[in-house]
């Protein structure tokens, strides 16, 4: 995982981006602290890129890629931060020596294999719970068929990818068959698959394309800064999947900017929960559970206090249990509406109003120390050290372009003068 924190104002905009980087296998897992996540997207225009989750896409590192697109785009710049993110996007869907049509479907074989993992194993379970609770003859098939139909119910309910495939559904079955095939089989081991099962299967590999939902196999990439038209800094972020059949799957832009209205933004990505306790005053999950508890005993308690009064009957019980929480809905809501306006106006609110005012190292500042928040959260836990390492910094203004603040170099400088006589925000 990691942890990557944006603050902007109408100056300038701050990226900090931590080090950390997990490497998984079967049964465990590698932590190691020098990934770059952080990084120019032009060595001329007033834009930068993050990438987080996932460090590569089909094999290939993302910082194989931003440079590789940064070295064709050259001095080129454009009227609007989005139209980077277009570009960028354009690049990799046209550059298809980077990703071979191999790799496009091993990767998509091994996303539905582990789908159909999990719906095995989940028919699975329910097959033993049947057994275990006496059912007559249950047939493990009719399980693995419930969880394939309840599945491709859930996908069928996500939303279309806005920038949805060319292909149709008939043109992505035509092409996958073969390699789908492949997968169900070791599936379909001593469990037979009706072919009524098997469509929905197939169909629910063209959902795993078509969907705008992306599990948690995904990267995340965020451009930050300035197009020339832009007086105040942009931000733009996306998820983005793998590509198949020389498509990238990549979810609709969101977008943030600094206007008169909104002077001052501050957006944690990844791993963000003491960037919110920051933030808010509260950590989120306390918040949760204090709220859980509350509404659990502001409901309970009414009819705890009405059952021990001996002179009601139990239809007159039941109508004041009626009215009794009615008023403990409204007193919830009330309390909802208190909190969130003190938390408003005496932790996010002044933190936003000190941000508008901020010279250009102070954002910096602000953005390392989110990230470090983060990190020693982790630190001083019993989880895995998930964010960590050294911290990049980087702050993008107007006129000064992009500024390095903290960087690491996985070389020594006195050793390589020649990579940066050579090269400019690498």
């Amino acid at each position: 995982m990691t942890s990557e924190v944006v603050v902007m104002n109408r100056l300038a905009v701050a990226l900090a981006a931590d080090s950390a980087s997990t490497v998984s296998g079967e049964n465990s897992h590698k932590i190691w602290n020098s990934a770059n996540k952080l990084f120019a997207l032009s060595k001329c225009q007033p834009v930068g890129v993050m990438v987080y989750n996932n460090a590569s896409i089909l094999g290939v590192p993302w910082e194989t890629i931003i440079k590789t697109y940064r070295a064709q785009l050259g001095k080129t710049g454009f009227d609007t931060l989005e139209e980077y993110g277009e570009n960028f996007f354009q690049f990799l869907n046209a550059n298809r020596s980077l990703f071979s049509r191999d790799s496009q479907i091993k990767y998509f074989s091994r996303q539905f294999d582990s789908l159909l993992a999990d719906l095995r194993k989940t028919a699975n379970d329910e097959y033993i719970k049947a057994i275990l609770a006496g059912e007559p003859a249950p047939v493990e098939a009719d399980y693995f068929a419930e969880a394939v139909k309840l599945e491709l119910a859930t996908w069928e309910g996500y939303e279309n990818l806005d920038t949805s495939p060319s292909h149709t559904e008939a043109a992505l079955l035509a092409e996958l068959d073969t390699a789908l095939e492949k997968c169900i089989a070791p599936h379909a081991t001593g469990l037979p698959i009706a072919q009524s099962v098997k469509g929905d299967l197939k169909r629910l590999a063209v959902l795993l394309v078509t969907k705008e939902e992306f599990g948690s196999d995904y990267t995340g990439v965020v451009f930050a800064g300035f197009g020339n038209n832009d007086h105040f800094p942009v931000l733009q972020y996306f998820q983005v999947g793998g590509v198949l059949l020389d498509q990238l799957k990549c979810s609709a832009a969101i977008i943030e900017r600094v206007t008169d209205e909104k002077p001052s933004i501050v957006t944690p990505f990844a791993q963000s929960q003491m960037v919110d306790t920051f933030m808010e005053g509260i950590n989120p999950s306390l918040r949760t559970a204090l709220i859980r508890s509350f509404m659990g005993l502001a409901l309970a308690l009414p009819g705890t206090v009405l059952d021990a009064v001996t002179d009601l009957d139990e239809t007159q019980k039941e109508h004041w249990k009626g009215v009794a929480v009615t008023h403990s809905q409204d007193a919830i809501i009330k309390m909802l509406d208190t909190l969130a306006e003190y938390r408003f106006h005496r932790h996010y609110a002044p933190v936003h109003q000190a941000l508008i005012h901020l010279p250009k190292d102070e954002l910096a500042h602000v953005a390392e120390a989110l990230v470090n928040l983060n990190s020693f959260q982790k630190r001083v836990s019993m989880e895995d050290e998930t964010v960590g390492g050294p911290i990049d910094v980087a702050v993008i203004s107007k006129g000064d372009g992009l500024i390095w603040i903290r960087r690491k170099h996985y070389f020594s400088r006195e050793l390589n003068e020649h990579y940066f006589n050579n090269n400019v925000n690498s």
